[in-house]
């Protein structure tokens, strides 16, 4: 039997198999938005050498065999010699520039993962609105009567809000729409109201505004500078493996609201540790050489993407517009529209 999915716009359906609507996966979108971003930061870049870059190279396969990012955290500088490779000023610049691009993409997709989460998992969504309420005691406990399930997680920097309802693929227009928004804040609205936004209280600074997290994704969460997210609550996605960068994050602002994503839902950090790699591996093409088994961990989307060629993935029947409804009903994913 095939599974129909209709796509609700603004109270309009869609049915996807009969629309000539173009359908891609976000990840495609965004795989592009990272070529041309690496080509225009790096290939371009005056620091750039075959030398230089094959060194840089090195150092980035440490970081996926060795697992030892502490080299990104603190990336080495020009005349220092880091296990036998000699560091140059072209060096130690592509190294930040690809660290730069890797860790800002990463940003994006560790916003998509924490909002997919929150769409096909109540009992993460229940936890994000409480941290985004400020919940006071233990935010893995329900507040009394709260009707979590009426709202849904969203990004002010897409076009478009998903949810599934009852087998039906929802798709509204986002609220507060700003396509150039870069903080990674994500809201929450009411699935049958749009423009209600969930929002909070805090008395003590006499602020009514709309509740949200901020994501940051870092390799040295203890330089992070969150001085203006006084009250947003921020999740951190802590790579550097060591923490007692939390730690020091915490001393460094004892009055804010920190939380590590892996204390609140350890497989959503795990999703964003594994795009990490994957990121590196589509920039040195180390697809065919990673243990998949061993860094991808039952992630059957995360193995594929790993051992298919980017060329090959628009090619193949899993994201093509027939095969797009299977992948929709299998892992409950969000899908961008285009036109």
């Amino acid at each position: 039997m095939r599974w129909n999915i209709l796509i609700i716009i603004e109270n309009s359906a869609i049915n996807i198999n009969d629309s000539r609507l173009k359908l891609s996966n976000y990840t495609d979108e965004l795989n592009k938005m990272f070529r041309d971003y690496i080509s225009q930061k790096i290939f371009d870049s005056s620091y750039y050498s075959n030398k230089a870059n094959q060194k840089a190279e090195e150092i980035f396969k440490m970081v996926i065999y060795r697992n030892d990012k502490t080299i990104l955290s603190y990336p080495p500088s020009a005349g220092e010699n880091l296990l036998g490779i000699s560091i140059g000023k072209k060096t130690s610049n592509l190294i930040k520039l690809y660290s730069t691009c890797i860790m800002l993409t990463l940003g994006k997709l560790a916003e998509c993962v924490v909002i997919d989460e929150c769409k096909s998992n109540l009992d993460y969504n229940i936890i994000l609105i409480n941290i985004a309420l400020l919940k006071k005691g233990n935010v893995f406990e329900k507040i009394v009567d709260f009707p979590y399930n009426d709202y849904v997680a969203f990004s002010p920097s897409h076009k478009y809000l998903f949810y599934l309802e009852n087998g039906v693929l929802i798709l509204k227009k986002v609220p507060d729409r700003n396509a150039n928004h870069e903080t990674k804040d994500i809201g929450w609205c009411k699935k049958e109201n749009t423009a209600s936004q969930l929002r909070v209280n805090i008395p003590e600074l006499d602020y009514i505004g709309n509740a949200k997290i901020q994501v940051k994704v870092s390799l040295a969460p203890s330089k992070l500078i969150l001085d203006k997210y006084y009250s947003t609550p921020v999740i951190v996605f802590n790579l550097s493996g060591d923490d007692t960068e939390i730690e020091d994050l915490l001393d460094k602002y004892p009055y804010h609201a920190i939380f590590d994503a892996k204390n609140i839902v350890p497989e959503m950090a795990q999703k964003v540790e594994n795009y990490f790699r994957v990121l590196i591996s589509e920039v040195f093409k180390y697809d065919s050489h990673l243990n998949i088994n061993e860094h991808v961990i039952n992630d059957e989307e995360l193995e594929y993407l790993f051992r298919t060629p980017v060329n090959k993935l628009i090619e193949n029947e899993q994201f093509s517009f027939s095969g797009i409804i299977e992948l929709i009903k299998k892992h409950g994913k969000a899908i961008e529209i285009s036109t």
